[in-house]
């Protein structure tokens, strides 16, 4: 399995999602701003998993993503965001997302994954509670906290 790249400008947060995967065994690699980002997505392995904060000070985790996909890049790419809002998490599924989560459940999300995940969608769950194989159980467990209107580009 490859690295998971961290973007997110609360150095704080970072530093605290990055412990918490790094201690699950992940290799993790962060950066706070979408110029460093970009840097890393040049050495980007396609194993590798991008877990993005939608609001950046120089910019959005979208914008990120739209620009990896046009460079014909597919890794899992996650973004993880304060502002739960319905127009947003649609933008970011329809840009290539695997998921939007708000940071609040970021952590019980962490916790509860199992550590075989195909990035194909062929067996098992994603990293944040993404049923690759069976997308309508996804976020089984949230669904009614949070996820009334998951939206999947895989359903």
């Amino acid at each position: 399995m490859g690295r998971i790249i961290i973007v997110e400008d609360n150095l704080t947060f970072s530093g605290y999602v990055c412990g918490l995967l790094q201690s699950k065994g992940f290799q993790t690699v962060s950066t706070s701003t979408c110029n460093g980002a970009r840097k890393l997505f040049a050495k980007m392995s396609e194993d590798d998993i991008v877990l993005a904060d939608l609001r950046l000070n120089d910019g959005d985790g979208i914008t990120l993503l739209e620009e990896l996909r046009i460079q014909g890049k597919r890794n899992p790419y996650i973004i993880m965001t304060d502002y739960d809002e319905v127009p947003t998490a649609v933008r970011s599924m329809k840009s290539g997302a695997e998921d939007y989560i708000p940071k609040k459940l970021l952590e019980m999300s962490l916790q509860e994954k199992p550590r075989d995940f195909d990035p194909f969608g062929q067996t098992g769950f994603g990293p944040f509670g993404y049923n690759m194989a069976d997308p309508l159980k996804s976020w089984c467990w949230g669904s009614v906290l949070f996820y009334p209107f998951k939206i999947s580009r895989f359903s």
